[in-house]
């Protein structure tokens, strides 16, 4: 969650054309909700070039999302047994 003094739209830049928000689902934490709000308010007024913000109305899923915390037994890669006998000379 970002601090108070964190303000998304101080930290893009202004020439931004396209943003994607990964992981974003509105309602679920105030904090970034008004960060999100303030964006779209202030999006023609310090982002003339952005055209194209997804993520906002349809959830993109975050990387921690698409995948499993605990791969299945078959998504694991074992490796094959070495023959580890000592040798006599």
């Amino acid at each position: 969650m970002p601090s108070a003094s964190y303000r998304l739209v101080k930290a893009l830049p202004p020439q931004l054309e396209s943003l994607r928000l990964y992981g974003y689902k509105k309602g679920d934490v105030a904090a970034v909700d008004e960060q999100v709000t303030e964006l779209l308010e202030k999006k023609s007024e310090l982002f003339p070039n952005l055209t194209q913000i997804e993520g906002v109305d349809e959830p993109i899923p975050a990387v921690s999302e698409t995948w499993d915390a605990e791969p299945g037994e078959d998504e694991v890669w074992e490796r094959l047994p070495e023959n580890l006998d000592w040798i006599t000379i």
